[in-house]
């Protein structure tokens, strides 16, 4: 994946198969409206399973101030935080626009949207997932997602669903 992220332009399609474990989707560069970059699961799928890093930070998908940006079919999940939450927070949109995720499975993580504008998540499902937290966020799209078994019971760190700071 970090091959991809350094080679993308916009237009490019990187399509994912198999498990990626310690890896993040963190492309070098933003795509355009004619032609976004995205990201996909092949015709056997696609998870990537606990973060990797962006610097020092763990992340499974970082997109900082990036635009139009797609991450479609993945299951993107983080097995230590089953037992134990973790430092990260899955995916994070940081001072990004135009960015859509699509029919990904969430798995026992958090989305933030930080600073960002014009996104759009539709058509995902989570299961013991963090919810998604809107930090100063714009416009926004969630259509068709759900959140299933949303607990988190012993852990202290909150249930999913959608948490807003400073949404305007």
């Amino acid at each position: 994946i970090a091959k991809a992220n350094a080679a993308v332009q916009p237009g490019t399609t990187v399509v994912l198969t198999g498990a990626f474990v310690k890896e993040v989707i963190a492309p070098a560069r933003s795509g355009t409206a004619a032609a976004p970059i995205v990201y996909t699961a092949g015709s056997a799928g696609a998870s990537l399973d606990q973060p990797g890093l962006v610097g020092s930070i763990p992340y499974e998908v970082y997109l900082g101030a990036r635009s139009y940006v797609t991450v479609s079919g993945l299951t993107i999940g983080n097995s230590n935080y089953v037992d134990a939450p973790v430092a990260n927070t899955g995916v994070v949109l940081r001072s990004s626009d135009h960015i859509t995720f699509a029919h990904n499975t969430f798995d026992h993580m958090q989305m933030q949207l930080i600073g960002s504008d014009d996104n759009t998540i539709a058509n995902n499902t989570g299961a013991y997932a963090g919810g998604i937290a809107l930090i100063y966020d714009g416009h926004l799209v969630i259509e068709n997602s759900a959140v299933v078994q949303n607990t988190q019971t012993g852990t202290g760190f909150g249930v999913g669903g959608i948490r807003t700071w400073g949404v305007f």
